[in-house]
């Protein structure tokens, strides 16, 4: 795998949703593999795509999947500093079914971070 190529595609795909974005990716362990900006995010994104790769990675799911489940007065009782069960985490896998990697999307617009974090999965997934 060629991070370079890993980047340029990952960013070319969010681009394509937004001038205003962090990504994370985390390998199948768990560690941080790749984290970048474009020039001008929100100050709550850095932070949040992380922990949205980070929720992801430790509960094996979608965080929008996450979020269904709790509904409500679970995502309160949930509430801890290095998780965010906001949409925009998402587990990638191989052909195989096998989890490989974890990717966070945060945006200016939250509504299209889900949907931009899949498109980034798909982007990246033939590095994995």
């Amino acid at each position: 795998m060629t991070l370079s190529l890993l980047l340029a595609d990952a960013q070319k795909t969010l681009d394509g949703f937004s001038r205003h974005y962090c990504c994370a990716v985390l390998n199948s362990e768990g560690r941080l593999l790749l984290w970048f900006r474009s020039d001008e995010i929100t100050p709550c994104s850095e932070k949040l795509s992380t922990q949205k790769a980070y929720t992801a990675f430790s509960f094996q799911a979608d965080t929008d999947k996450l979020a269904e489940q709790l509904g409500a007065s679970g995502l309160a009782a949930m509430t801890s500093p290095d998780y965010c069960f906001l949409p925009g985490g998402a587990v990638g896998r191989t052909v195989d079914g096998k989890t490989a990697y974890y990717v966070g999307v945060s945006m200016e617009n939250p509504e299209i971070d889900q949907p931009a974090a899949h498109a980034v999965m798909n982007a990246v997934s033939s590095y994995f």
